[in-house]
Parts: structure tokens; C-alpha cells; sequence
């Protein structure tokens, strides 16, 4: 009964046909072979991180895991790209860290007005953030921390005399990571 019953199939389903069946039913394990490779990303960062990836060969996809206010999402690869997607995405220093605007920082905290020295260190750092997106956006470079005391009133610090020390500077500090042989 089973051999007859195998032999009725084959005549009632066309060769094309179970053809086309085996690469769906394939296509389908191959869909669940993909892996995470970063997650809790904003749409930015995703979208960054699939970019750079592409460029670096590797197919990504990103999946929207969390909606509403803040919406999170993950990039996902084939497991067989794993490795390489790692090394694309360190070599690059992604996920890069989401950026506070200006506003966000310079916003006031809960009910109380903020003192004056607490809102110079807020521009000086919101200026400081203003100028890593600036430089990130440059050919090649990868990563960006600036660290600026252009508000001359917020140094407090006394040098071994008992002196003020630099109160009159203002001053920035900068470190920028770059790919030498990046093709943007």
C-alpha cells in the first residue's frame, strides 16, 4: 500500500512542481539561520550598522523589536556571515552611542531652576556634542569624543600655589578614530 500510494503522488504532483516545493521548504530553514548581532539600537544606529555591513559584503536586516515612545530595533545576519559582520561592525565602532541634542541637554531638571554653574557645564558639554557630530561625518572617521570648557566660569580647580588654575582658558580636548583606507 505504501509503494502505491508514493507512485499515485508522483503522478498527480509534476516533477516542476516538487521542484518548487523542496526550494521553498529549503528557502525556509535558510530564513532561520539568521543570527543577532546587535540589539536595543535606535532606527539610526540600525540603519547605520546595515549600511556599513552591505558595504562590507555582508547581507543585514534589521527588525523592529519594541514600538511606541522609544522605538528599539536589531540587525540581524546569516550565521555563516557572523564572524565577519563582528569585524565590520569593530572596525567601524559601531553601534555608535546615540547623541543627546542640544535641547535634550540643555533642558532644565524636575521642578527647581538649575544653578548658573550647572548650566555652563551643560553647554560646554552640549557644544562638545555639537562638534562630534560635525567630525564624525568626515570621510573615514569612525568615532569622535570631544570633551570643551569654552564657559570660563566653571573653573574651580587650584594648581599647587593655591592658585585658580586656568580660569582665564577656555580649551578642548579631542580624540577622532579613523579607517586610514575608508572609501566614503
Amino acid at each position: 500500500m505504501g509503494l502505491n500510494s508514493a507512485n499515485a503522488v508522483r503522478k498527480f504532483i509534476p516533477l516542476s512542481m516538487r521542484a518548487l516545493g523542496l526550494v521553498l521548504l529549503f528557502s525556509l530553514l535558510a530564513c532561520g539561520s539568521e543570527t543577532e548581532v546587535l540589539s536595543g539600537l535606535n532606527s539610526q544606529q540600525s540603519m547605520e550598522a546595515v549600511v556599513y555591513l552591505s558595504k562590507g559584503g555582508v547581507t543585514a536586516s534589521r527588525l523592529k523589536t519594541s514600538s511606541g515612545r522609544k522605538e528599539l530595533y536589531q540587525v540581524r545576519v546569516s550565521q555563516q556571515d557572523e564572524a565577519r559582520a563582528f569585524v565590520i561592525l569593530h572596525e567601524y565602532g559601531l553601534p555608535k552611542r546615540s547623541e543627546d541634542s542640544i535641547d535634550e541637554f540643555t533642558r532644565a531638571q524636575g521642578f527647581a531652576p538649575n544653578s548658573s554653574q550647572m548650566e555652563n557645564l551643560r553647554l560646554d558639554h552640549a557644544l562638545g556634542l555639537r562638534i562630534e557630530q560635525l567630525l564624525t561625518n568626515l570621510p573615514g572617521v569612525v568615532g569622535v569624543k570631544v570633551l570643551v570648557r569654552a564657559n570660563l566660569h566653571t573653573a574651580s580647580f587650584t594648581n599647587r600655589r593655591g592658585k585658580a588654575a586656568g580660569k582665564d582658558q577656555a580649551g578642548a580636548s579631542v580624540v577622532i578614530r579613523y579607517v586610514s583606507n575608508a572609501n566614503a
